[in-house]
């Protein structure tokens, strides 16, 4: 989309004289200002009219004897003015010429041709309309605002400049309108890249007690919308012997004001370094949370509790950056009311309560924006999509001049920066500004869920590659005993025969055990367990006489019956697989 060249400029001098004198009328030529609409935002364009009337703009309003009216100038002008304890400071100032000596007055105005060296039109009496078109920048300052001892406003004025019988003579309209900055859409309430946390902690000592309660607040960005609500995740450590029954949230204003101008260079102006003359504040909403209510019941003592928390605000309201006379802030506050009792203190219970209450607060710092700064004005949505693609390809065609100079700098790298010119192009899309911050999740997502896979991969090919995956061949063990690489392993369980889930050992034999000591047998068999239900004393000394007997023969069978069992494994197992040479053991 193709910008038409304006014919908007910005004042050399700023126009004081608006300030001072807004209003000027004269009897026979009056002006009236009527605009497009309510309110402007930056990138858009101010369009409107100006009903130019002229002695009453009839033929039979001027007399005879009155000399004849000439026009030399009819300009409109928009300006941005900063008000502190009464002092006024322009910093915006716009204008565009409506007649001036390269445009004419209408001839439907004009009674005579003006001489050459004259810089006036003699005009007759009539009314006449003229379509007046203002071009904003993207950026054009603060949102209006007006308290008790500071004030932003911009002023709309139509000035008239005419001359009767040699003597110049002015005549001046002037409105109050409403501008607002476009921010960045893709930027604007994107999340930040970590929470925004602000902690503190509070503790008491008495009596060999100790108390503390830990309150930690945060929220996932800085950047709200005035008119909605604001959410802030609110985490409360209770190592107390109370109960936290009440957490309050309040938006705070502050307004810091400034006598000094700021000190600055030519790259920026220095307004942080400056110190504050005076500091207003004003609580603007508040809530409470107390327990039993929305949901919440307390947190009991030795607990702790994570909750989002929801707080409205009002509308009509913007953060403004400091200027020449003050500022305006935003600060979240969440407040945590506690109290630590006092053990065997002789008071009274109301004076010992009074005296142990605390109150914890943190304090978050927000910006507040005016909605309709990123929900455009359906009617500038064309403009303000012109003015923000114009912007960011000159910010690319910059960045690409740059990066070639440092190519061509000898002590420039090349690989310094990307090449702009790469990129696509920058398409505006409205909305965009409310779907940014899901965009951007979605990106980091899949972002980190790519890496997790290039990790998961890289992995596999170093545990591939690794030399203990595959021992050599022909290494032997104990009992002559060789150990088998992966692919014979896989080849013995593709031609081994399925094995037996149970072992061939009788119910009868012994069964292995965990002891003390490792791995050990336990000797009683069934035979023996049904000597020891149906004898009698003179069976247990007997028994007991014949240990040594009982105790061989068990050893003789439990060795033969596992000799038995593992040559019969082995034997189904190590058909066609090289394990002849393993050795049974003493039961063969």
């Amino acid at each position: 989309m193709q910008r038409v060249p304006s014919r908007t400029y910005v004042r050399p001098v700023k126009p004081l004289d608006i300030l001072d004198i807004p209003q000027l009328s004269h009897p026979r030529a009056a002006l009236e200002i009527r605009i497009a609409a309510p309110l402007f935002v930056g990138g858009g364009t101010i369009e409107g009219q100006i009903h130019l009337m002229i002695d009453g703009g009839r033929a039979s309003g001027r007399h005879r004897n009155r000399p004849a009216i000439a026009i030399g100038r009819l300009s409109i002008d928009v300006l941005g003015v900063e008000l502190g304890y009464g002092r006024p400071s322009i910093f915006r100032s716009l204008a565009n010429e409506l007649i001036d000596e390269t445009y004419p007055p209408p001839s439907t105005m004009v009674a005579a041709p003006r001489e050459a060296s004259d810089a006036f039109w003699t005009v007759m009496p009539c009314t006449s309309v003229l379509p007046f078109k203002l071009d904003l920048p993207i950026n054009m300052g603060p949102p209006p605002y007006k308290s008790k001892h500071a004030t932003i406003r911009y002023i709309l004025c139509a000035t008239l400049v005419i001359r009767i019988s040699g003597k110049l003579n002015f005549v001046r309209r002037s409105q109050e309108i409403a501008i607002l900055t476009v921010h960045d859409p893709e930027k604007a309430l994107v999340n930040l890249a970590s929470p925004l946390i602000a902690s503190d902690e509070i503790s008491s000592s008495r009596y060999g007690i100790h108390d503390a309660i830990k309150l930690t607040a945060g929220v996932h960005r800085q950047t709200w919308v005035s008119g909605i609500a604001l959410f802030v995740d609110v985490h409360i450590s209770n190592s107390s012997r109370r109960t936290v029954k009440k957490i309050e949230l309040q938006l705070e204003r502050a307004t810091t004001f400034y006598n000094y101008a700021p000190a600055s260079t030519q790259a920026e102006v220095a307004d942080h370094l400056r110190l504050p003359d005076k500091t207003e504040k004003e609580t603007l909403a508040k809530k409470s949370i107390k327990k039993g209510h929305h949901g919440w019941w307390g947190i009991p003592p030795q607990s702790q509790d994570v909750r989002t928390c929801q707080l409205d605000i009002p509308p009509g309201l913007a953060t403004i950056d400091t200027g020449r006379f003050f500022g305006v802030r935003y600060f979240l506050n969440i407040t945590v009311s506690c109290s630590f009792s006092l053990v065997n203190f002789p008071t009274t219970k109301w004076f010992q309560l009074t005296l142990n209450r605390k109150v914890l607060v943190v304090q978050i710092p927000i910006t507040v924006l005016h909605p309709n700064s990123l929900d455009i004005v359906p009617n500038s949505v064309a403009q303000v999509a012109s003015a923000i693609e114009h912007h960011h390809h000159r910010r690319q065609r910059s960045n690409a001049s740059r990066h070639t100079a440092s190519k061509s700098s000898p002590n420039g790298s090349p690989n310094g920066s990307p090449n702009p010119q790469n990129n696509p192009a920058y398409r505006y899309t409205q909305g965009s500004a409310f779907s940014a911050a899901r965009r951007q999740s979605t990106e980091q997502l899949n972002v980190a869920a790519q890496r997790a896979e290039e990790v998961a991969e890289e992995l596999t090919r170093e545990l591939d590659g690794s030399p203990r995956k595959a021992g050599p061949k022909g290494r032997t063990g104990v009992h002559g005993h060789r150990f088998t690489t992966s692919q014979e392993s896989n080849n013995i369980k593709e031609t081994a025969k399925p094995r037996r889930a149970k072992s061939h050992v009788r119910l009868n034999e012994p069964k292995l055990m965990r002891s003390t000591s490792g791995l050990g047998f336990d000797y009683s068999s069934s035979e023996d367990s049904e000597e020891m239900e149906t004898g009698s004393g003179a069976i247990f000394h007997g028994m007991y006489k014949g240990r040594k007997s009982l105790k061989g023969r068990a050893d003789e069978r439990v060795q033969r019956e596992l000799g038995e069992a593992t040559r019969r494994d082995l034997e189904d197992m190590g058909e066609g697989s090289g394990w002849k040479n393993v050795a049974v053991g003493n039961g063969r």
